[in-house]
C-alpha cells in the first residue's frame, strides 16, 4: 500500500514538472568575440583566467624542450583571447583533460593529468627538462577549462546561415546533410 502511495505521489509530481520543464525554449548561447563572459563566470574571474591563458610559459617553469608555442594566447587569438586559432582543431573546453594534454603537446608543460614528458622523435628529453614532473600542480588547467567554459561562442553568420545548405542540414539529421555543410565551407 505503502508503495502504491508513493507511486501516484511520483506520477503526480511528474505531471507537474514535466509539461513545464518541456515547454520552455532553449535560449541562444551568447555569442560575440568581446572579452565578456557568457555568463558562466563573473566578468572580474573571466578576466583573471584569461591573463592565465595569456602567460608566457618561461623554461624555469617547464616550458619545452619540445613545444609550439610559450601560451595558449599565441595560437588562441583570431580576433580575441580564447578564440580560434590559426589552425583548426576541435574546441573541447569542456573536458579538463584535454586542457592538460594541449599543455603538454603544445608548451611542453606536464600535469598531474598528463605527468609524463613526450619524447622528441622517440628520445627522452629529461636532459633538456630541468624542471621536476609534473610541473604543473593542476591549477592551471583547471584555470583552462574555466576560462574556455565562460568565452562566448562566434558569431553566427546570418548571411550563411540564409542559404539552402545550412538551413536543410539544421532540419536533417542524415550525415549526407553534415557532409554537404562541410563541403561547403
Amino acid at each position: 500500500m505503502r508503495s502504491l502511495r508513493l507511486s501516484l505521489l511520483g506520477l503526480a509530481v511528474m505531471g507537474f514538472v514535466l509539461p513545464n520543464a518541456f515547454s520552455q525554449a532553449p535560449s541562444e548561447a551568447p555569442t560575440g568575440f568581446d572579452n565578456l563572459t557568457n555568463g558562466f563566470t563573473t566578468q572580474a574571474q573571466f578576466d583573471l583566467d584569461r591573463d592565465v591563458f595569456e602567460e608566457s610559459e618561461p623554461i624555469e617553469e617547464g616550458l619545452g624542450p619540445v613545444y609550439n608555442a610559450q601560451s595558449c594566447a599565441e595560437c588562441h587569438q583570431n580576433p580575441v583571447t580564447g578564440a580560434i586559432s590559426q589552425v583548426t582543431e576541435l574546441r573541447a573546453g569542456h573536458f579538463d583533460g584535454f586542457n592538460a594534454d594541449a599543455y603538454l603537446n603544445e608548451m611542453g608543460i606536464t600535469t598531474p593529468l598528463q605527468p609524463k614528458d613526450n619524447t622528441s622523435n622517440g628520445r627522452p628529453v629529461d636532459a633538456f627538462d630541468q624542471v621536476p614532473d609534473p610541473e604543473d600542480d593542476g591549477v592551471d588547467v583547471e584555470i583552462f577549462a574555466r576560462f574556455m567554459r565562460a568565452t562566448k561562442a562566434p558569431p553566427r553568420d546570418e548571411e550563411l546561415a540564409a542559404t539552402p545548405t545550412p538551413r536543410r542540414a539544421r532540419c536533417s539529421s542524415t550525415s549526407s546533410a553534415a557532409t554537404s555543410v562541410t563541403s561547403a565551407t
